[in-house]
């Protein structure tokens, strides 16, 4: 990270200090409202670097609250929409959305085909998806063709998957220093639970597994859109994330399940998260198929 880079986080940083009372009241709406005036949200507009929009990116979603940064950071400059409210959805496969029932319009990206269409969310049909997600989720339906955006649908799901994968890790890392800071307070039998060894040692091993998904995610920021680099940074993130979870509470106990607790703003969203885009599976499956991708053709794979 450079300099300038290192100042535009400590900016960030500022801004969600001063937004995050406000915050905790009104979601993520403060905190994207004070990115968007500073100028952040378009910061690829500005640099034309994915890499400064994925520092921010997983600055943000340290923040125990909800917010579509990755689509407003990374996918709306690439498909030129600016402060449009978008939620990506894919052609051919059912799965709720996020924010579904706030967004202005949905993004159909079908891959095989290569086409990209915006579908007014009058023109779609949208259904309740449940709570204790960590967002608000509705199922989505497209009624109409839309209208054709001239950008590639595989760079468009690259970058999806891409700030997909930047969200697991911020949230992830968000539960993680909630964690710590909880196993340092708790006692039992008058010392604090953290000052045994083993959880130590799974604490260690959590910070260790974190940094590589990190590493992932910047380095396919670095190169993005890359289909196979956001496909094995997305698969990596939802690992970590399913194990960040499963230690979070386990180190919590029954505790960390209410919602009045703050860890519940990190790990109801890594449930949602890590199952957007058919989850780790089906990210493995993309990093081989990009990968291999036109290999039967060249006599690789017979």
């Amino acid at each position: 990270m450079n300099t300038d880079q290192q100042a535009m986080l400590d900016a960030v940083g500022i801004l969600i200090q001063r937004a995050r009372a406000r915050a905790r009241d009104a979601g993520g709406a403060v905190i994207e409202d004070e990115l968007q005036a500073a100028g952040f949200l378009d910061i690829v507009d500005a640099t034309g670097s994915y890499l400064d929009a994925a520092l921010i990116v997983e600055a943000v979603a340290r923040e125990p609250v909800a917010l579509p940064i990755a689509w407003r950071a990374m996918l709306a400059p690439f498909l030129g929409l600016g402060s449009m409210r978008v939620a990506p959805w894919r052609a051919g496969h059912e799965e709720p959305t996020r924010f579904g029932e706030d967004v202005e319009a949905l993004l159909v990206i079908d891959e095989p085909n290569d086409r990209l269409a915006l579908v007014q969310r009058a023109d779609c049909g949208v259904r309740h998806a449940g709570s204790g997600w960590g967002y608000p989720m509705a199922w989505l339906v497209p009624r109409g063709a839309g209208r054709a955006i001239a950008r590639s649908a595989g760079g468009a799901l690259a970058l999806w998957r891409l700030g997909l994968a930047l969200e697991l890790v911020g949230c992830a890392g968000g539960a993680f220093a909630q964690t710590v800071t909880y196993v340092r307070e708790r006692e039992q039998f008058g010392k604090p639970i953290g000052s045994h060894q083993a959880i130590k040692h799974r604490l260690a091993q959590l910070a260790v597994d974190l940094e590589g998904a990190r590493y992932l995610a910047f380095q396919a920021a670095y190169h993005a859109p890359d289909a196979e680099l956001a496909a094995s940074a997305a698969t990596r993130a939802t690992l970590v994330g399913a194990m960040v979870f499963r230690e979070a509470h386990q180190m919590h106990g029954a505790i960390g399940y209410t919602r009045e607790f703050a860890l519940s703003g990190w790990t109801t969203r890594l449930r949602a998260l890590g199952k957007e885009l058919g989850g780790t599976s089906a990210h493995a499956i993309a990093v081989t198929r990009a990968r291999f991708s036109g290999a039967a053709e060249r006599g690789v794979i017979q």
